[in-house]
């Protein structure tokens, strides 16, 4: 095992029939904040604090709020370039956006209430775990080692991660890396992209919600907090369709059609 997110190796046990995919970057933390954060602070270290402290301009907002390094490092450009700050490249920009990001990693604030909580119910469930980001690999490294949260048993970041929600392609990657059918699958989410994401590839959601929403029906479960996503009512739906499938596909078993 490497890395603090390193693979987990194989169990002794069987593998259990069910997973649990994790968007990280609206369950854990909220990563368009973390963007906020690093543009305003290169903006002030380019000389550009009076931008840095106001409205960002429009498409400097929007590469912010998408997470995408080369659409944020070209908008920066172009800001400073207009700007009283020094012309800088695209990679000098990257490079400074790395230095800016590695610090937020270190800070615990940006952290979403009861993260650390429920990765730690989630990692002592036997389900295999998925987490999923659009941030970089060495940055979810520094803030899993940093807040100590427990290893999944698949990492898919920015690296891995070619497109992006609403399209499901995250959600099926750990689908097809943890080796376990969508049906047996709980994606814990956040927001209609997320939302729509999970549900195309097949798993079931719980979905991180607004206090004021509830409900949801069938494979849609809208909770208000961290604290209210019921892993074992999970589990315990996912286990009796596994018994049913297994009854079903045995030889002289009343369920068997």
């Amino acid at each position: 095992m490497t890395g603090p997110l390193g693979v987990l190796g194989p169990d002794s046990d069987p593998a259990p029939p069910w997973m649990l995919t994790v968007h990280l970057d609206s369950v854990v933390f909220d990563a368009e904040t973390v963007w906020q954060r690093v543009g305003r602070e290169v903006l002030t270290d380019c000389g550009c604090s009076t931008i840095a402290a106001g409205a960002l301009p429009d498409p400097l907002a929007l590469a912010l709020a998408a997470g995408d390094l080369v659409d944020i490092s070209e908008e920066l450009a172009r800001v400073i370039a207009d700007g009283p700050g020094p012309n800088l490249t695209s990679a000098l920009l990257r490079m400074r956006i790395f230095h800016r990001l590695s610090a937020t990693a270190r800070d615990a604030e940006l952290t979403c209430p009861g993260a650390r909580a429920f990765l730690a119910r989630a990692a002592a469930t036997e389900a295999r775990l998925a987490y999923l980001t659009s941030m970089p690999r060495s940055w979810v490294e520094a803030l899993s080692e940093h807040l100590a949260l427990p290893r999944p048993h698949v990492l898919l970041t920015a690296e891995q991660v070619r497109r992006r929600r609403p399209h499901p392609y995250a959600h099926l990657l750990a689908v097809h890396q943890l080796g376990i059918p969508a049906r047996f699958g709980v994606a814990v989410e956040s927001g209609s992209d997320g939302i729509t994401a999970a549900m195309d590839a097949g798993l079931t959601v719980m979905a991180i919600v607004p206090p004021e929403m509830s409900g949801g029906s069938g494979r849609l479960t809208l909770v208000g907090d961290l604290a209210d996503v019921d892993l074992a009512a999970a589990r315990a739906a996912i286990h009796a369709d596994w018994a049913r499938e297994r009854a079903a596909a045995t030889p002289g078993s009343p369920d068997r059609s």
